[in-house]
């Protein structure tokens, strides 16, 4: 159980971290709190060092019971200094008010689990009645590395000193059922307790451990209510919806666009593509693609570090689709993804940044997210990007594409040939929907035979003879399909199918007119 939560910890970590940890040693850190002391001597920035000595002095006593009476790799110990160096490190990288705050915090913290461990006066005597003691010694590892864990994630945020604060208040609950539980594993060593009495401290922990989860939770959800309503992201149901019905009238439909080889390129998190053009004539079956495109990316990521987003444009929000709005989606899409950015957002929430929603604020806080989001890789899916008002997405156009810069960040855009497009788009990869999807719209046409047959009870073969001329006149247009069925379905008897079949529009214009028509 000890290498499981060794192994939970490590998988926790940067490599930088892995490697910066894995040799360390006791003797590491009091040299360590010897040079903090010397340094801080010389700049007049003594901080009381003894608060930290009840920790180290305890994890010490801790190590060398784990040494005596479990056979541990000396990595399983080397975790345990490692986090322990670094935090005691925290002044001497920038000496800052904020860092001499922020470091404050972390000895007080370090005090307050020291005070709470066993003091291990007679373990050998309480392990020879109560073989059960063995329990509270791994208690005791998990709850350390968690310690170590959660507080190792404010110093991967680039600007962490900015936020430490924040991060910390709403690190503190979680900080105090850490204490909590320790302080109860220590009672039970120090007072000897009996076998009973450890059997009962096992379901509290867990007991106590999924209560404060689910509490967790609910907090998020909360606070990631309050941010989408406070950021107004985007929404797009409708076409969500629409996609899926498609998708499932006729589920093979895209395998082409997902065998592509731009698209797997770009889907590697690996490879250094990171921008891909999904082009097309109108009706060529842009949307259906991108939505394919997203629901394949969302499996691809579902059990690794990135994550996959979508934002469908069209023709009939023009007023509320600006690049405001879709600068507010993308941010709210990475926080609903990295909830461990909820901090940050909520003390720009107190400052009032609400009132400063400029492109140039958004733009920014999207890079601040980006570079302390601890998703490896965030793959956007930005569907119909031409349906933005020219002049917003020429603004628009260049943040993302500074934000493909980040090396962090994925587009797929799908628009269509429009001049400006071209002119941002045209030196990356491409894909052009409607030389691709002919075999699609077949697949699409032949899907709906079935139920056009059933609904006017007409024999296969004239079925066959009404559909057959859609997949032909369509020429790459998915939507000219679309709409003919629904036409076709829409009449009332059979030879107003019959002549509505002998009238089939020429083109998307006229599909479009007949489907008001009906």
């Amino acid at each position: 159980m000890f290498e499981t939560a060794l192994a939970t910890f490590v998988g926790s970590l940067s490599v930088a971290e892995k490697e910066k940890f894995a040799f360390s040693s006791i003797s590491e850190v009091y040299q360590e709190i010897d040079n903090l002391q010397k340094s801080q001597e010389q700049r007049g920035l003594l901080r009381n060092l003894r608060r930290v000595h009840p920790f180290v002095d305890g994890i010490n006593r801790y190590s060398q019971i784990i040494e005596q009476y479990v056979s541990v790799k000396p990595s399983l110990l080397a975790v345990i200094w490692g986090p322990m160096k670094f935090l005691l490190q925290v002044p001497r990288r920038k000496v800052t008010s904020a860092h001499v705050k922020c470091f404050d915090i972390i000895l007080d913290a370090l005090r307050k689990i020291g005070d709470a461990l066993p003091r291990f006066s007679s373990f050998e005597t309480i392990l020879a009645e109560n073989p059960r003691t063995h329990d509270v010694l791994l208690w005791l590892y998990q709850d350390i590395l968690e310690f170590y864990s959660e507080i190792l994630k404010f110093f991967r945020k680039k600007s962490w000193e900015r936020f430490f604060f924040t991060m910390w208040s709403n690190f503190d609950l979680h900080f105090t059922h850490i204490l909590n539980r320790l302080a109860r594993h220590a009672d039970l060593v120090d007072s000897e307790a009996a076998a009973s009495n450890f059997s009962a401290a096992h379901n509290f922990r867990a007991v106590a451990r999924n209560e404060f989860k689910k509490a967790q939770a609910e907090r998020r959800k909360g606070t990631i209510r309050q941010i989408k309503e406070w950021l107004c992201p985007l929404s797009f149901k409708h076409d969500l919806q629409r996609c899926d019905e498609t998708l499932a009238d006729c589920p093979n439909t895209g395998q082409w666009f997902l065998r592509n080889r731009h698209f797997t390129s770009w889907l590697d998190p690996d490879n250094a593509s990171s921008i891909l053009w999904l082009s097309g004539i109108p009706g060529s079956g842009k949307t259906m693609l991108s939505y394919i495109g997203f629901t394949r990316s969302k499996a691809h990521f579902r059990a690794e570090k990135s994550a996959a987003f979508a934002i469908f444009l069209s023709d009939r929000n023009k007023e509320t689709q600006t690049a405001t709005a879709v600068l507010q989606t993308i941010v709210y899409q990475i926080l609903e993804a990295d909830q461990s950015l909820l901090p940050i957002m909520s003390e720009l929430n107190q400052n009032s940044y609400s009132e400063l929603w400029t492109l140039s604020k958004l733009e920014e806080l999207v890079s601040n997210l980006l570079q302390n989001t601890e998703l490896q890789k965030v793959f956007l899916i930005l569907d119909g990007l031409d349906e933005i008002d020219d002049r917003d997405r020429g603004r628009l156009v260049p943040m993302i594409l500074r934000f493909c810069d980040s090396g962090k960040f994925k587009l797929l855009v799908s628009s269509r040939k429009l001049a400006d497009m071209k002119t941002s788009f045209s030196r990356y990869p491409l894909i052009t929907s409607n030389k691709h999807n002919q075999d699609d719209i077949g697949l699409y046409v032949r899907s709906q035979q079935q139920g056009l047959k059933q609904l006017f009870r007409i024999s296969q073969e004239e079925t066959e003879s009404i559909m057959q001329p859609i997949a032909e006149r369509a020429q790459g247009m998915f939507l000219f399909a679309r709409l003919v069925i629904t036409s076709l379905r829409g009449q009332t008897n059979v030879e107003e199918l019959r002549e509505a079949a002998r009238d089939m529009p020429q083109g998307l214009d006229e599909a479009y007119a007949n489907s008001h028509q009906n």
